[in-house]
């Protein structure tokens, strides 16, 4: 604790510097309590030193680990494997069952309990010092504590809440900036370069399965900003790629509308229904079918609207497709 003067006395002001000085000091306890000025560059090595402890864990893409500018993620393809599921369940126990499973699915040798005591050992020399520490044995298993902001894929959490958010006050400018800037942490796919057993392979599925939500989320944002001529091209490279995507060939097919390509936009739905009937058996479903019939008979509902009216029925951003799954 410092030390106050008297109410009644006011303390001398020291000379400027001082303060910052002496308090710099004292909090780091590391015993130059002078109360002289710090050297000026003292504050910007010290920022210097955050840098360098600071960790980031991307997963959103090739697995990589950074502390400071240093690469500390393991090369050796087992240990990296069990090192990206521990980080898709960061902060929670991996039970040994499902490490075994992961390395090996049912195929396991007699010494695979032995073999992943081998490669959690070698991974906490890989993470060194403080940061092995974090990789915990549990009574049946593993955890691997993460803290908030190192992780790509929780940065990614935070903006798309934020963006929700924004999106609830009808901010829709701050919405869209926001989803933009969650999906601009995807560098390519997820854990691209792990090859990924069963319980992984999961995993990864559900969260690129959040990121394409996402983007449909973004688009519809973008779709009542007035913008379906600048989403036009974006919307059909989706479409192209997840061909059973309702709520993608949804919003592709408002834009061409609203772009004066009626007859694009009908196409639009063809196609989605062939691929329906061919590859699941199945059949556009009702709010789809509705739209295609709002366009047909060109119902004044799916003109551009003010931001603050209600949306239309047709958005099928908050209704997963059964389709794509």
């Amino acid at each position: 604790m410092f030390q106050t003067a008297p109410e009644s006395v006011p303390p001398p002001r020291p000379p400027p510097g001082v303060i910052a000085g002496v308090v710099a000091t004292r909090l780091s306890g590391s015993g130059r309590d002078s109360g002289l000025p710090l050297d000026p560059s003292a504050d910007d090595r010290d920022d210097r030193d955050d840098r360098m402890d600071h960790l980031r864990i991307l997963i959103l893409g090739p697995l990589s680990v950074i502390k400071g500018t240093t690469e500390v993620a393991p090369t050796a393809p087992k240990q990296r494997q069990i090192l990206a599921l521990l980080l898709v369940n960061a902060n929670r126990v991996v039970t040994m069952p499902q490490v075994l499973r992961e390395l090996w699915a049912y195929d396991q040798p007699a010494t695979a309990v032995a073999a992943v005591h081998v490669y959690v050992m070698q991974l906490r020399r890989s993470l060194g010092g403080f940061e092995a520490a974090r990789l915990v044995t549990r009574e049946h298993g593993y955890q691997l504590f993460v803290r908030s902001g190192e992780l790509d894929f929780d940065v990614f959490s935070a903006r798309v809440h934020s963006a929700q958010v924004a999106l609830a006050r009808n901010e829709l400018m701050v919405a869209s900036d926001q989803f933009r800037a969650a999906l601009d942490l995807w560098r390519a796919d997820v854990l691209v370069d792990i090859e990924a057993g069963p319980i992984l392979a999961a995993a990864v599925a559900r969260i690129e399965r959040r990121q394409l939500d996402i983007v449909s989320q973004r688009v519809h944002v973008d779709l009542r900003r007035g913008l379906h001529h600048e989403l036009i091209g974006e919307l059909s490279g989706l479409v192209h790629r997840h061909p059973a995507e309702e709520r993608l060939t949804s919003h592709l097919m408002l834009a061409l509308y609203r772009s004066g390509r009626q007859a694009d936009a009908l196409g639009a739905f063809q196609t989605l229904r062939a691929t329906l009937v061919e590859e699941h058996g199945q059949t556009p479903s009702e709010p789809l079918r509705q739209l295609y019939i709002d366009i047909l008979s060109a119902d004044r509902r799916l003109e551009q609207v003010p931001p603050r009216a209600t949306s239309l029925s047709l958005d099928l951003a908050t209704a997963p497709s059964s389709h794509s799954r």
